[in-house]
């Protein structure tokens, strides 16, 4: 008999239909991003083949992360989400769901309302990822978090009982933790490892990570966040940065990870599909299983169901 797989909370990943939503860059065939190629997901993808392969793993429930935050009506994508958690397979996935709000505009509290008012709405992200030491990496050309209306705007989160989902890079963390000490009230979960982009450049020389001088810097980073109670994290979206990532080569993520924010504010996400550039579906989950049985029992229930029931306001 087949050993039953541990059960888990996919806690990122996205669905798409870029002809029905106008995704922008989901359009743009084959044009070069930060992760490199896309050609291979400009295609649909939907929940069918999402929670086939998420199911089988063992995932017992999702949160849908926003995919793009060029659509002229964000909320289009929340409206969307909530109609694909209506049908089968998986009836109720995804079970939450992360918007977008561009927090630079005028209207970001109307667009913020407009979310509230669907069902699965728990908060929303930005991606302000920018770094003048790896500038081909960088998603936006301007430091949003130093931008005073982004912060008023961020400080509506609030209002709403929303959570802030935030993908940056090391070089931002002092940014990060200067907003986020004066809003201990808006739960905040770090995307894709704090972005260490570091593993770029060592996964192009063949280099060890852990061996990497670059490494203490994205530590330093990690362990700066952890310091703040409501600030939590995602083992998601290596591939990003180390396309043949694997349980050997990025231990040493894992390991710092852990030990900054501990088991009860880390997360695991798939990041499908723009990690199914890397990495079968399966492939990420053994790497997630290799990494988890090292810890207890509770700490493995912790990373693979606890932090992202909490963070997400999960009822399972």
């Amino acid at each position: 008999m087949t050993a039953s797989k541990p059960k888990f909370i996919d806690a990122h990943h996205h669905l798409w239909e870029p002809q029905t939503l106008k995704y922008g860059w989901l359009r743009e065939i084959g044009e070069p991003k930060p992760f490199g190629d896309p050609t291979p997901i400009q295609r649909d993808y939907v929940k069918d083949e999402f929670w086939t392969e998420a199911a089988a793993q063992g995932a017992i429930a999702s949160v849908h992360v926003q995919a793009d935050g060029a659509l002229p009506d964000p909320v289009t994508e929340s409206a969307w989400i909530a109609e694909q958690a209506t049908k089968e397979p998986g009836l109720g996935v995804p079970n939450a769901w992360v918007g977008f709000a561009n927090l630079r505009r005028d209207d970001a509290e109307a667009t913020l309302a407009a979310h509230a008012a669907l069902p699965g709405f728990r908060g929303i992200r930005h991606i302000v990822a920018r770094t003048q030491a790896a500038p081909e990496m960088s998603f936006v050309p301007m430091e949003l978090m130093q931008e005073s209306g982004w912060q008023q705007n961020f400080a509506l989160l609030a209002k709403y009982n929303a959570s802030f989902d935030l993908q940056l890079y090391p070089d931002q963390a002092d940014d990060a933790v200067a907003l986020f000490a004066k809003h201990s009230d808006i739960p905040v979960i770090i995307d894709h490892c704090a972005g260490p982009y570091f593993l770029f450049d060592a996964a192009k020389r063949g280099a060890v990570p852990a061996a990497e001088p670059a490494l203490s810097h994205w530590a330093d980073a990690v362990w700066k966040l952890s310091k703040l109670p409501h600030v939590s994290i995602k083992l998601s979206g290596l591939g990003m940065y180390h396309p043949n990532w694997s349980a050997q080569n990025c231990r040493v993520i894992f390991q710092t990870i852990v030990d900054a924010f501990g088991p009860s504010r880390v997360m695991l996400g798939s990041n499908f599909p723009v990690d199914k550039l890397f990495k079968s579906y399966s492939e990420v989950v053994d790497i997630w299983n290799e990494w988890l049985g090292e810890l207890s029992d509770h700490e493995q229930s912790e990373i693979r169901t606890g932090a992202a029931s909490r963070a997400y306001r999960l009822n399972l």
